[in-house]
């Protein structure tokens, strides 16, 4: 959510995301900070919305390269992709001793199997949102 942040950009931390596979993700849309130069950028348009208590992790405060909605759809997403990812490594070991209980491996094969549909929808969601 950062100015000028285009779709390659986005690309490029999901994609960094599903080959570090991190034991897990959080995502927010970038907050400006008092005293910080993107601050200072942006003050203009905070209004209402000028600090965290007016706020949550999802509220776009500021004009930017994609609507809040894109913002809102592309957590979902990006959360999709991971899910999916993890039940994709939890059923390539599913038969293979690990320190990850069996349980935990059916849990996010199970996980995977919502998010894949979800993740479609959302993905579409995505391309709607991203035209302005």
């Amino acid at each position: 959510g950062y100015l000028g942040e285009k779709w390659e950009d986005i690309q490029k931390t999901i994609k960094m995301m599903l080959e570090l596979i991190p034991d897990n993700i959080g995502i927010s849309v970038s907050y400006p900070l008092p005293g910080t130069k993107f601050f200072e950028m942006v003050k203009s348009q905070l209004n209402e919305k000028a600090n965290w208590t007016d706020s949550d992790d999802l509220d776009l405060m500021f004009e930017n390269t994609f609507s809040p909605k894109f913002y809102k759809t592309l957590h979902r997403y990006v959360h999709n992709r991971y899910r999916i990812k993890k039940g994709v490594i939890a059923l390539t070991n599913l038969l293979i001793p690990t320190i990850y209980p069996f349980s935990k491996k059916v849990k996010d094969i199970v996980r995977m199997l919502y998010h894949l549909p979800v993740s479609i929808f959302n993905k579409i969601l995505l391309n709607k949102f991203s035209v302005k």
